[in-house]
């Protein structure tokens, strides 16, 4: 169906359900796939989302979000050790790894999956000499918005300290309603704060070591550095 391809060039994102339905983004496309989508899968599956994916370029790196509201998806990084295997729940998003990804998922009707070459270069996180956490998150000086975002996210766990983190952190939609911001505004405020992090040595934001949510691990940031952010 679709054989936008040729020779990828750096930064380029190539995305394959099969030999007829290919396609190749620069950093500056953006597609939803579905049945209804920009890139059509399942069109003859009632059970398939008509958007399901959401993939998007920000700064250089390849994120993906599951826009659907009941199927989860599942990212096998194929090669690359830097990232473990990821469930995309409704409503979450990740980063693509670079080099050979494969996603796969389901509905009650069939199984698909998409296969994701990511022709970026892997960012190295910037280690700082230092492990001190609270040394190397001095180096952290959120802007105002910023600073907002962590308030709302920290607020329910100074409430609730004895909580699980999971069960009091707000949704990303919970966060855009209270902030007054749109959903897409408040995910990219998140990966603003997550990559400064990452540049600054926190251990935890260390991509290739993160197993949770960034908005919990935020949370638990903000609520842990307390005073220290100004």
């Amino acid at each position: 169906m679709r054989k936008d391809i040729g020779v990828l060039a750096r930064g380029d994102l190539l995305v394959e359900e099969s030999d007829q339905n290919r396609l190749t983004l620069s950093p500056r496309r953006e597609i939803t796939v579905g049945r209804s989508a920009d890139f059509p899968v399942g069109i003859d599956d009632p059970a398939m989302h008509r958007r399901f994916l959401h993939i998007w370029n920000s700064d250089g790196d390849w994120l993906i979000q599951n826009v659907g509201n009941q199927i989860t998806a599942k990212i096998h990084p194929e090669g690359n050790i830097q990232f473990l295997p990821q469930r995309l729940a409704p409503g979450d998003f990740a980063y693509i790894p670079a080099g050979k990804s494969s996603i796969a998922w389901a509905t009650k009707n069939a199984r698909y999956g998409l296969t994701l070459t990511n022709a970026s270069v892997i960012r190295r996180p910037q280690m700082k000499p230092s492990s001190d956490f609270r040394a190397t998150a001095e180096n952290f000086l959120p802007s105002s918005e910023q600073q907002q975002l962590l308030d709302a996210l920290a607020k329910p766990v100074r409430d609730n300290p004895f909580a699980e983190l999971h069960t009091v952190v707000p949704t990303v939609e919970e966060l855009a309603g209270e902030l007054g911001w749109t959903k897409k505004k408040t995910e990219q405020k998140i990966l603003r704060i997550v990559d400064a992090l990452e540049r600054a040595g926190v251990p935890e934001f260390q991509r290739s070591e993160n197993r949770v949510p960034w908005r919990v691990l935020l949370a638990r940031f903000a609520y842990e550095q307390g005073e220290r952010i100004e």
